[in-house]
């Protein structure tokens, strides 16, 4: 995440602020507010008749709301005790996702029998890099880096690298992924079940658009709001909109407007999204391009009269999960961040034990409205499957 450090004051005065990822490059769409269309206009009507999508789109929505979420493999290293561990968070303000996948790691560190030093990366790139090369002169047997993309910080990993301590990306992406072309630096990444990170968020995005379809009866007018500065957002929209193309030849992208993330710190997304409202009354569905988004423009949507308007939430954070409750959001895809936060533990562990090919860890989504898997206020969401457990368990031993 690429924050001006003066703002971080205000970041952690938005108490709703829960960015889950950082990202060095994003997937560029338009500057300014623009139209466009899928589905019926646009790749020759879709693969798929409107019936027929929309089935497929309800079939996805059910396996959604049991969760498609896996067992952790339950073979693997034992604890390679004694490490003295640096995880480097993006950001701890706010109550961020770095913040949640920092808190996870404290937690599975005395099952590995790790020290744990947390630095905050406070969404500055010089802290970060900072941080990278004070934990090489420290001497660190492993460095955990949370959502602080490759292209950041390519030149610490390689002092890292050539020094022979391992870094393993968090939902981060490495500089082998397309959108920022290089090579692989991070020694591994957790297994999101998928070939990369990537592909973990465009199948998210697939399934916001499965949701979408079905709720419209495959007949959305959509506005989506991209965030060119995530790489998270380029993968989520770009998987979103194949899955409009796919499955819905009557859906429609009515309008479109870039709201990077500074805009939602400085306050001023709320006013793109009511002037793109006004733009498009015909619009029933917005898609912001992440939780913290949604966040940032809940309550302008409100104050825009459009109590109809589906807002489809993202990551499942718990300021998000207070929206669906106050009917200022639809619907959450919930990501697996602390499942995932476990597997970037067991990652480094199988490093460490000389084993780096990581298996599928269990990451996946589970949908969440007023009438599914909403929990209890004041709660976070989190997997239904015993994931903590498998994870020690092979630790202790009892997976070799």
């Amino acid at each position: 995440m690429r924050i001006d450090s003066k703002k971080l004051g205000l970041l952690a005065a938005l108490a709703t602020i829960a960015l889950l990822v950082a990202a060095c490059g994003g997937g560029g769409s338009t500057s300014s507010d623009s139209t466009a269309s899928t589905g019926a206009e646009e790749g020759g009507g879709g693969s798929t008749s409107t019936a027929t999508g929309v089935k497929e789109a309800e079939a996805a929505v059910a396996a959604g709301y049991k969760g498609t979420e896996r067992m952790p493999p339950s073979t693997g290293p034992a604890a390679q005790k004694g490490k003295n561990v640096w995880v480097i968070s993006c950001i701890q303000a706010g109550g961020s996702g770095c913040s949640v996948v920092a808190r996870v790691l404290e937690e599975a560190a005395p099952h590995l029998g790790w020290n744990i030093t947390l630095v905050d990366g406070k969404g500055d790139p010089n802290v970060e890099n900072q941080a990278i090369r004070q934990a090489v002169a420290a001497k660190a047997d492993g460095i955990i880096d949370i959502a602080i993309d490759c292209g950041t910080i390519k030149n610490s990993l390689q002092v890292a690298k050539e020094a022979g301590i391992p870094v393993v990306g968090v939902y981060a992406f490495d500089c082998d992924d397309p959108k920022i072309g290089g090579q692989q630096m991070f020694a591994a990444s957790p297994n999101y079940g998928t070939k990369n990170i990537g592909e973990y968020f465009e199948n998210w995005g697939r399934l916001r658009a499965d949701y979408a379809i079905a709720k419209t009866e495959g007949k959305a007018k959509i506005i989506e709001l991209p965030d060119p500065t995530f790489l998270l957002s380029s993968y989520g929209m770009e998987g979103f909109n194949a899955e409009l193309k796919e499955k819905c030849p009557e859906c429609e992208v009515v309008g479109e407007v870039e709201i990077p993330f500074g805009d939602v710190v400085e306050g001023k997304a709320g006013q793109k999204v009511q002037t793109i409202l006004t733009q498009h009354p015909e619009a029933d569905v917005l898609v912001p391009a992440y939780d913290p988004q949604t966040q940032g423009i809940a309550q302008s949507v409100k104050a825009s009269g459009r109590s109809e308007m589906m807002v489809l939430g993202g990551e499942g954070f718990e300021a998000n999960l207070e929206l669906i409750r106050e009917g200022l959001q639809s619907v959450a895809v919930a990501t697996s961040v602390e499942q995932i936060g476990w597997g970037g533990a067991d990652a480094l562990n199988r490093v460490f034990a000389g084993q780096p090919k990581i298996p599928d860890q269990g990451a996946g989504y589970t949908i969440i409205n007023k009438e599914h898997n909403l929990p209890p206020k004041g709660q976070n969401w989190k997997s239904r499957v015993d994931y903590q457990s498998a994870f020690e368990s092979v630790w202790a031993g009892k997976g070799e």
